[in-house]
């Protein structure tokens, strides 16, 4: 009996590790953003640890990312990665999308009507979803937070993901950057290193 709970806790801990090494990733890219008030930002819905142009592909998700509507306003959502290309449309047909905004919440799904080997075989391992843009009203930090609805793969059946949240802080715009701060102390301290030389001169 000894020996099958040893095998059965080894077996536990291979599935454990598996799991991990193919855990599936939806985050918030860049996760720390500081920006001045009144100014815009983008923010990236990332998603990573997909197969590479082999399954597990993505054929649908639906999320939501929650702010905080008193600092934030929501401007635009952008489908696809600027770069690759939106990895749910490889044959041109285009994907279905959906956008719902209220309060504090921003509900975003794409459905994909590719081929599900087109998906496996060309779709990138980690790529942009959306991106989202918006403009810094009010001072402070709100968390963006993801949530899951609906996340499928090419056959549509369910992806188990990870979730990692992102931050945007809001700063005055009246109060220099750290390296803008720090060249006009540099400045004024040579400034004043030359009128003393200057006074020192002009006193012999």
């Amino acid at each position: 009996m000894f020996k099958h709970l040893i095998k059965t806790l080894a077996i536990m801990t291979m599935m454990s590790t598996w799991c991990s090494a193919q855990a599936i990733m939806l985050s918030v890219n860049p996760s720390d953003q500081l920006i001045s008030n009144g100014s815009h930002v983008d923010v990236n819905i990332l998603v990573s640890g997909l197969g590479n142009q082999s399954p597990n592909s993505l054929g649908a998700y639906d999320l939501d990312l929650g702010f905080d509507d008193s600092l934030l306003g929501f401007n635009s959502i952008t489908y696809g990665d600027s770069v690759l290309g939106n990895q749910l449309d490889f044959a041109g047909f285009g994907t279905f999308t959906s956008t719902v905004v209220s309060t504090g919440t921003i509900n975003f799904s794409e459905f994909s009507f590719d081929s599900v080997i087109d998906l496996n075989t060309l779709q990138a391992d980690s790529f942009v979803l959306a991106t989202v843009n918006f403009s810094a009203q009010s001072l402070g930090s709100s968390v963006l937070a993801l949530s899951v609805n609906s996340f499928g793969d090419a056959l549509g059946d369910p992806l188990f993901t990870e979730i990692s949240d992102g931050m945007i802080s809001i700063v005055s715009n009246n109060v220099p950057e750290p390296a803008t701060a720090f060249l006009m102390a540099a400045g004024l301290m040579g400034f004043g290193l030359r009128k003393q030389k200057l006074t020192k001169y002009l006193q012999r």
